[in-house]
């Protein structure tokens, strides 16, 4: 049965939004942040407790989200503070990645069709209410951020990465030639805050046509012998929001999706997520045949089912 506003309003709280936004963004929002630590938390953790603690204070949320129907979820700004509120940044942020980062850590196996063909866009299309707010009253906002929240430099651009997350993983282009307007703003910032020029610049024609660079800066990561610094993480980390725009110019969508997405994909899109997955083929598993025989059917096995049974 589908879930009512009334029900809704008592998952989604303003303490369910602090304990995300801790739980996404774990330190102290004043002090500048130790990126080898950050890098570590957001790509190479397995989980541990603070994604065993996501589960506990997510999943209800995202199972309720997940009864409505993509074209029925609510307006997702009711259940926010005014955006003049001081506390809307991080209300508004801790909902963003609810939505956003929520199903890509807690889902799998079947679940993962909910990541992709479901939650993914109810989080962009959040997202572009967050970006149509007057510029002053933004979440991404250095303003906000630095001067009426007390954050540090570091912080703020770690805020701004996760309200452009949604935008860089949607299959839309005009999407992404956004992400790489705001992408420029922050590197731009970045250069200026630490007198450093983004080395991947004299590479930017290079890695627009590089369909591979996306899997493969992400594997590699940023330089990590003598510990992380601030601009090399963001100028590895942006760079690795650009070129995910290769992949969409070429094939219109993410093949790597299509599994998940019960889609069909060619030879060449085959080859292509094959060598993204390091080798590994789910086209024909056991999963995909099961969520391509429910987008044929037009049903949606629900989420969490397998680990009910």
């Amino acid at each position: 049965m589908a879930s009512s506003n009334n029900d809704l309003s008592s998952l989604l709280t303003p303490e369910l939004f602090r304990r995300v936004f801790k739980n996404r963004l774990p330190w102290p929002i004043e002090k500048p942040l130790d990126f080898k630590e950050v890098f570590t938390y957001v790509f190479r953790s397995d989980g541990g407790s603070h994604g065993e603690e996501l589960r506990e204070i997510a999943w209800p949320t995202l199972k309720a989200l997940s009864t409505l129907g993509v074209d029925n979820v609510p307006d997702m700004m009711q259940f926010l503070p005014p955006p003049e509120s001081r506390d809307f940044p991080e209300q508004a942020l801790g909902l963003q990645l609810l939505l956003d980062q929520g199903p890509r850590a807690l889902f799998e196996g079947m679940d993962a069709r909910y990541i992709y063909g479901y939650f993914q866009y109810v989080a962009r299309k959040y997202a572009q209410q967050l970006l149509d707010l007057p510029s002053a009253l933004r979440i991404d906002s250095k303003k906000r951020w630095m001067d009426e929240l007390g954050a540090s430099f570091d912080f703020w651009v770690m805020a701004r990465l996760w309200l452009i997350a949604p935008v860089v993983h949607s299959e839309v282009l005009v999407d992404h030639e956004l992400a790489l307007l705001m992408g420029e703003d922050v590197r731009v910032e970045v250069e200026k805050f630490t007198g450093k020029t983004d080395p991947y610049r004299a590479k930017r024609a290079e890695l627009a046509e590089d369909t591979y660079a996306f899997g493969r800066m992400y594997r590699e990561g940023p330089p990590l012998d003598n510990g992380v610094k601030m601009h090399e993480w963001f100028f590895w980390m942006w760079t690795v929001l650009d070129v995910h725009k290769p992949i969409i110019d070429k094939f219109g969508k993410y093949p790597y999706q299509d599994v998940a997405k019960g889609r069909e994909s060619t030879d060449k899109e085959k080859e292509w997520t094959i060598i993204f997955q390091n080798g590994v083929d789910r086209s024909n598993s056991e999963v995909a045949k099961r969520i391509r025989e429910d987008v044929v059917k037009g049903r949606w096995t629900p989420l969490g089912q397998e680990d009910e049974k």
